[in-house]
């Protein structure tokens, strides 16, 4: 936390290295310790899956854009090719499929110089009673030595530097195994030294009842011509197209269908014919989220279904500015939130008034719960940040309290407990909402950001 506020400051050119260093550092020894956490918590039966229902493309977006910017610094193209029969809806637990699928990602834009990394989803198979989602990380990095593969899923296990790779904490891939187990999955290597490596994953997930209806409006009934260098990519994303009800081909018009309407789609490189004067859309990894409009075309991001659908449906419609609303900022403004904070360590009392601060709040600290409870007052409040573990009087009898005294004030709690069942705790003593100790600025602007605008709807 305190990293991220320097940050946040007036720094030049030598500081900015030093605190990019330090950094690094820390994310590594952080990362070490919930790697460490998550093997203890995985033995002792601590850690249990959390169903719930996710939509498989925002996942896939997320975890490739998430490895973009460390692909593009290396020249490496990275991208995803989900199956176009996908169904979009299925239930299982995102966060460890999402924790899965970053190990295999970063290790492989870590160990590839040159080439690509794909993630490939493929279409949901059976197998007796399970329905089972089959996902695939590649790679034409430097591959696994025949001597490492029996070993590369042993905890601490690391092969053979690579001097321009930092080394990692030799667990993501035992945890990535333990976690596919526990989630009744298979995960399976097939590596070969010098063409590269590649992860293969299959979960059993359920579909949800029914059929969920499209949230996207069909696109026309019209020709989309796909340019790729890479095949797969363009075929995949023709049968997107086709799905989404537009007539997609691969490969550049003909002479005499270049009247026709149509749209160009160009996946991650422009082409350099200039015969095609009608509608564009580019799209590559660097793209944004939401559909950009210029003079070449309309442009946007590789990875992103959604993106791409509206991008060309603006494109068919022949629109030259988005039809909705631009998207809020993402910049963390202002919550103009005034916060009761019980911390008893010094250090992290500091800590969070200066992030409240840098959030636009103001801070009244109190060192323990009983402290808090002796300063609170209804109406003075418009959120109570509270430490779960302190002497005298803890976050849950602070929590507790303060609804027996008819407080309706929003209560968050923050722990450093990774146990299990931390977030029941908390709502069961009447808080609102946990936070997992460290946050960063954006977990503590997202989990505050609804209070501020309900705070201000009601002025």
């Amino acid at each position: 936390g305190t990293l991220e506020l320097l940050a946040r400051t007036r720094l030049d050119a030598q500081q900015k290295s030093y605190l990019h260093a330090i950094e690094g550092s820390s994310a590594t020894l952080l990362q070490l310790i919930c790697d460490v956490l998550d093997v203890s918590k995985i033995e002792a039966g601590q850690l249990a899956l959390e169903l719930s229902e996710f939509c498989v493309p925002s996942l896939v977006q997320e975890v490739v854009q998430g490895y973009a910017a460390a692909a593009q610094s290396k020249g490496l193209q990275l991208y995803a090719c989900l199956d176009p029969q996908l169904p979009l809806r299925l239930i299982g637990d995102a966060s460890r499929l999402r924790q899965i699928l970053n190990n295999l990602l970063s290790n492989a834009v870590k160990f590839t110089d040159s080439g690509r990394v794909v993630l490939r989803v493929k279409k949901l198979s059976r197998e007796g009673e399970r329905a089972c989602l089959p996902w695939q990380v590649s790679d034409t990095g430097k591959g696994i030595a025949q001597e490492d593969q029996a070993l590369i899923f042993e905890p601490f296990y690391q092969t053979e530097g690579n001097p321009h790779v930092i080394a990692g904490t030799g667990l993501g891939l035992p945890i990535c195994l333990r976690l596919t187990h526990l989630m009744n999955g298979t995960l399976r290597m097939v590596s070969e030294p010098g063409l590269g490596s590649s992860f293969s994953l299959t979960v059993p997930l359920e579909q949800p009842a029914g059929i969920a209806p499209s949230l996207l409006a069909p696109l026309a009934q019209e020709v989309v011509y796909v340019l790729s260098p890479v095949r797969e990519l363009a075929d995949s994303l023709c049968g997107w197209l086709r799905r989404w009800g537009a007539r997609a081909q691969v490969g550049p018009p003909s002479s005499a269908e270049l009247a026709a309407p149509a749209v160009l789609l160009e996946l991650v490189e422009r082409s350099l014919d200039t015969s095609w004067h009608g509608p564009r859309v580019f799209a590559n990894s660097d793209g944004a989220h939401e559909p950009q409009f210029t003079e070449e075309g309309w442009q946007v991001n590789l990875n992103d279904l959604n993106a791409i659908h509206q991008a060309v449906r603006h494109a068919q419609n022949g629109q030259a500015a988005p039809s909705q609303a631009r998207c809020e900022r993402r910049d963390l403004h202002p919550l103009h939130l005034h916060i009761l904070v019980a911390e008893d360590n010094a250090i992290n009392q500091l800590i969070l008034r200066d992030q409240l601060e840098e959030l636009g709040c103001t801070v009244e600290l109190a060192g323990d719960g009983e402290e808090a409870l002796s300063r609170w007052h209804e109406g003075a409040f418009d959120i109570v940040l509270t430490d779960v573990n302190m002497p005298k009087l803890n976050g849950y009898e602070l929590a507790e309290a303060l609804r027996r005294l008819g407080c309706n004030t929003p209560i968050i709690g923050a722990t450093a407990n990774a146990l299990r069942g931390e977030d029941a705790l908390c709502l069961a003593a009447g808080m609102n909402h946990c936070l997992v100790k460290p946050f960063t600025l954006r977990a503590l602007f997202t989990a505050l950001a609804p209070y501020a605008r309900a705070t201000h709807e009601t002025l």
